[in-house]
């Protein structure tokens, strides 16, 4: 897994974002925009795709989406007190699409420095990976949203470790963090020349900083007085849809 840049994650909440997408300076307005985007273009492609589209129909609606909210400044008009900044950016996207035919003209015309490069190959890969749920495509923006949220965590987690000289351990141990390996703590720690106890030791200590991280993300995207426990249960939900 590749560390996200910097300015990848949620470094402030997302309504924090929004309004800097407004901010009269157009780079640090198209920096913010371009961040939302990148935060949010695959939560949006799978909600279009769970709708039925095509993977060209998604990839086309999403990118003239973000070029609609920039042709048009939308974001200008949004209000905080409608709830979460996501339920607002979906709600938005089903306006677009049930417009799109008057938005004809916005949808085709990109920026002259696009805001967002989309690779469709990647989104429909992902796609393909989602788990076999019945599920609306509501629900599955949710799921595409904690998913997206989780790896934010994880890439920061890399980030920090390979910075401390320690990402022979995290390449290691990851997949035991994410209960994808099948190795025992022993058999993880003998190329690393690790006793089983040191490995079991490390692992914990790398889930403790990984919940820390978890906590920040999504602590990222809430407002003052927002309580971060309701989210986490959210999370937690929207990360468990009912398998067929």
């Amino acid at each position: 897994m590749t560390p996200t840049r910097p300015d990848a994650r949620f470094a402030t909440t997302a309504w924090s974002r929004v309004l800097r997408a407004n901010a009269p300076d157009p780079v640090a307005a198209r920096l913010a925009l371009g961040d939302l985007c990148q935060a949010y273009w695959y939560p949006l492609y799978a909600f279009h795709r769970r709708r039925g589209a095509t993977a060209t129909d998604a990839e086309d609606a999403v990118q003239g989406f973000f070029a609609w909210l920039v042709e048009s400044q939308a974001l200008t008009y949004v209000d905080r007190e409608r709830g979460r900044f996501r339920g607002f950016l979906v709600a938005m996207f089903r306006q677009f699409l049930a417009k799109q035919h008057e938005y004809a003209t916005a949808a085709k015309r990109q920026p002259a420095e696009p805001i967002l490069s989309i690779n469709s190959g990647d989104g429909e890969a992902r796609y393909a990976a989602e788990p076999a749920v019945e599920a609306t495509p509501d629900q599955l923006f949710e799921y595409a949203w904690a998913v997206a949220v989780l790896a934010r965590a994880m890439d920061r987690l890399q980030a920090e470790q390979v910075a401390a000289g320690r990402g022979d351990r995290f390449e290691a141990f990851q997949g035991m963090l994410t209960g994808q390996s099948e190795l025992s703590a022993r058999e993880a720690g003998q190329p690393l020349d690790m006793t089983e106890g040191a490995v079991r030791v490390a692992v914990l200590r790398l889930r403790e900083r990984y919940r820390d991280l978890l906590r920040e993300e999504v602590g990222a995207t809430l407002d003052e007085g927002e309580d971060l426990e309701t989210e986490m249960r959210h999370l937690l939900t929207a990360l468990r849809p009912n398998r067929r």
